[in-house]
């Protein structure tokens, strides 16, 4: 093994509604005990159905849908998001779960008086692929519906007849609870300026600013006609926590994304509307999904969309960019030299970086541990 010099960047501090601001240290990781939103939604009306039959469920007791529900709605309010429990939804053996979530979003209708917000879904155990009842349930509310849907896995949240006892099961709601609050509106945390060195993201300091992130995921099959799909998120704040998205579908494994022009401009447009008229004054762009081979091009169109968006909208509008390829798959691993420098399971402590040493010689990289492991 080779033994490279490496650095560790400081710990962010984080906002919340209660406290005020808390730095996770070297941990890389906080509890959300005792802490509060700093922007909690507050949910009015919402439903739950289930997708497992009812034979297979108790109410009551430290395994029953009920108690799990009481635990979801105290945590939701603990945290500051404002809730009353969901009403059930009916159950017919022989509903689609298309219809499940269209008969729970009546029944909070017809409960609360107001639209239903978003509906729980209670699942056996999740399981994302192919034609899964999960990718059933987003596919209903995202794209046939149009309602926010948040899943649970009965093996996960202790529930069930046959359950085990529950363990964790705090930490279990305040894992759903956060991304409950972000698809409401809410926000989960903010970064907070160091009165020490008033810059939350060093590239760009004090200035509006805009994260975008992408993607492409493309099919399995080598049927021509089969598209590849791209995703583009933005943030519209300073906190990071807001994002507006577009997904665009295109060509059969087609990795540059064809439509990112317009994607961008549409989005600072955005970003404009909701700041008061202020356009961001950097952009920040990360690429996911890029091998090395695909760089050039990805760069010449990608970034090329990027200036072309911001002169449509103004020929003297030329804010910096930052372009960041992000890959995870790769064989380089590091290891800590000192034990003293390791977390509590002997790796890299979080915000280790390496930029010299093993890196290209020519192109600008660098190796980022960005999260405990």
């Amino acid at each position: 093994m080779t033994k490279v010099q490496a650095r560790v960047l400081s710990p962010p501090l984080l906002a919340y509604g209660q406290p005020e601001a808390i730095t996770p240290g070297t941990r890389g990781s906080w509890n959300l005990r005792e802490l509060r939103f700093p922007v909690g939604v507050e949910i009015k009306s919402w439903a739950f159905t289930t997708l497992v039959p009812p034979e297979f469920l108790v109410p009551d007791g430290p395994t029953g849908t009920d108690t799990f529900i009481k635990d979801l709605v105290n945590m939701c309010n603990k945290t500051g998001v404002k809730c009353v429990a969901p009403v059930k939804g009916p159950w017919d053996p022989n509903d689609s779960i298309e219809q499940r979530i269209r008969k729970a979003m009546e029944a909070a209708q017809t409960k609360f008086k107001l639209p239903c917000q978003m509906v729980l879904v209670l699942l056996e155990r999740k399981q994302t692929s192919g034609e899964s009842p999960y990718a059933l349930v987003k596919q209903a509310g995202d794209s046939t519906i149009g309602v926010r849907t948040q899943c649970f896995a009965a093996d996960k949240a202790g529930i069930g007849r046959n359950a085990r006892p529950p363990k964790g099961r705090l930490q279990y709601c305040a894992n759903v609870v956060l991304k409950i609050n972000t698809k409401m509106g809410g926000v989960n945390v903010k970064l907070v300026d160091d009165p020490q060195s008033p810059k939350a993201v060093p590239v760009v300091g004090t200035m509006p600013y805009m994260v975008f992130g992408a993607d492409v995921t493309h099919p399995t099959s080598f049927n021509p006609d089969d598209p590849s799909i791209a995703a583009v998120c933005a943030s519209y704040d300073r906190t990071l926590g807001r994002y507006m998205t577009r997904v665009l579908r295109q060509g059969h494994r087609q990795e540059v994304i064809g439509s990112m022009k317009e994607v961008v401009r549409d989005m600072i447009k955005e970003f404009y509307n909701r700041n008061n008229g202020k356009a961001p004054a950097a952009l920040i762009y990360y690429r996911d999904g890029v091998a090395d081979n695909q760089f050039p091009v990805v760069l010449e169109h990608e970034y090329t969309a990027f200036r072309e968006a911001c002169y449509s909208i103004d020929p003297n509008y030329r804010p910096p960019i930052t372009f960041m390829v992000v890959q995870k798959r790769h064989n380089t691993r590091l290891f800590p030299s000192d034990p003293a420098g390791a977390d509590k399971s002997g790796n890299c402590l979080p915000g280790t970086v390496v930029d010299t040493g093993i890196c290209h010689p020519t192109q600008f990289d660098f190796f980022l541990n960005s999260h405990a492991g």
